[in-house]
């Protein structure tokens, strides 16, 4: 029985340490990467946003 769980224990930390990073990389960096880039566009239109009303707030003082 112990070397059943031991074994267990091993193959899952090995699945959860190599194999699923190597998967994601295979099959999620693309979507990752592009969530990224809609973030980072997402940030740059609130700064944009931002300034414009800050403008707006100095033109009525």
């Amino acid at each position: 029985m112990l070397i059943v769980v031991i074994r267990g224990m091993v193959s899952s930390t090995l699945l959860d340490q190599i194999v699923t990073p190597a998967l994601f990389w295979r099959f999620g960096h693309k979507v990752a990467e592009e969530q990224k880039r809609a973030e980072a566009t997402e940030a740059t239109e609130s700064a944009s946003v931002l300034r414009i009303a800050a403008q707006f707030d100095h033109g009525l003082m």
